[in-house]
């Protein structure tokens, strides 16, 4: 399928005579999008190329601007992002409507985010929810990026984005408001932390005392037994007055284990911390997920061609 669709295009490229280009760009974007709506991705990417080639010294950035549009969401469909990126880009460089700037770098967040460049998809989220008008498109923005600090593990931004989504003036579905304020409670509240400087003083009290505080028993227990039994060796040096073996023993076993239980204690309580600030991020994931699967969030935010070509 693929080498036949290449062949036509050689072939109506080296036919088509200069100034009939305009009328086979329409027709190669037709035929790219019924291919798109087959899920024909790659055989859509290249009649979109065809397309922009038809166009090449023509003065219709908007038009460009649409193909290159449409081209970033079919490399977006097929997992090539870093080729959804680019063509994302060229389109906000050829747009001439300032209605579509927000649209354009919510896809072009989104395409930077899934490619792991978080922070400059961060920023164009930003942009993309600061000059949003559409209220429907700033609720699919905000969402997005409570679902981006969910990733990167901020507990607090999660919960801000998910209150300023609930700020928008929408007249949401009940289901929606439920998940929303559901959300937004598990990432707002905060979880019930341990004081890592607690964990240090209770081991240097009682080795393993303070991994048992952070409910890591076996790390305790751990603790203990070697603990223990390298003070059972120290004593039984000190008492068959071996001191060279009782400075041996204190010096290079004792203190070692003693100073690093209490260091492993202060890992503990970290470890329990994150798993704290986890549990309450995965269930507002769970919540945010189940409003994705609302038919109200399935509704078309994209982009139509006339609000491309309507400013040329």
């Amino acid at each position: 399928m693929i080498l036949t669709t290449l062949l036509t295009i050689f072939l109506t490229s080296i036919t088509l005579p200069e100034n009939a280009f305009a009328a086979s760009a329409d027709s190669s974007v037709r035929k790219a999008q019924s291919a798109a709506e087959k899920q024909k991705y790659e055989t859509g990417i290249l009649w979109y190329h065809h397309a922009l080639y038809q166009l090449d010294g023509q003065d219709k950035t908007g038009y460009k601007s649409y193909i290159h549009y449409n081209l970033s969401k079919l490399y977006y469909a097929e997992g090539k992002y870093s080729n959804s990126i680019r063509h994302i880009r060229e389109s906000i460089r050829f747009n001439t409507s300032e209605q579509n700037d927000p649209v354009l770098r919510y896809h072009l967040g989104r395409s930077l985010i899934v490619n792991h460049e978080h922070a400059t998809g961060e920023l164009q989220l930003l942009r993309s929810r600061m000059a949003a008008e559409d209220p429907v498109l700033k609720l699919h923005i905000t969402l997005y990026l409570a679902r981006l600090y969910g990733y990167l593990n901020d507990l607090y931004q999660m919960a801000y984005y998910l209150n300023q989504a609930k700020e928008l003036q929408l007249e949401l579905p009940d289901t929606i408001d439920e998940h929303l304020a559901e959300a937004g409670s598990y990432a707002g509240m905060e979880p019930v932390y341990k004081s890592e400087n607690k964990a240090k003083v209770l081991s240097t009290a009682i080795p393993g005392a303070g991994q048992l505080y952070a409910r890591q028993y076996t790390n305790a227990l751990g603790a203990v037994m070697v603990n223990s039994a390298t003070i059972a060796l120290l004593v039984r040096s000190v008492t068959l007055e071996n001191y060279h073996h009782t400075l041996l023993i204190g010096s290079l076993l004792w203190w070692r284990y003693y100073d690093g239980n209490r260091d492993n204690a202060a890992h503990s309580v970290h470890e329990y911390n994150n798993r704290q600030r986890q549990s309450a991020i995965r269930k507002a994931m769970q919540s945010l997920d189940e409003i994705y699967r609302e038919s109200f969030m399935q509704g078309d935010i994209s982009l139509k061609r006339d609000d491309f070509l309507g400013a040329e």
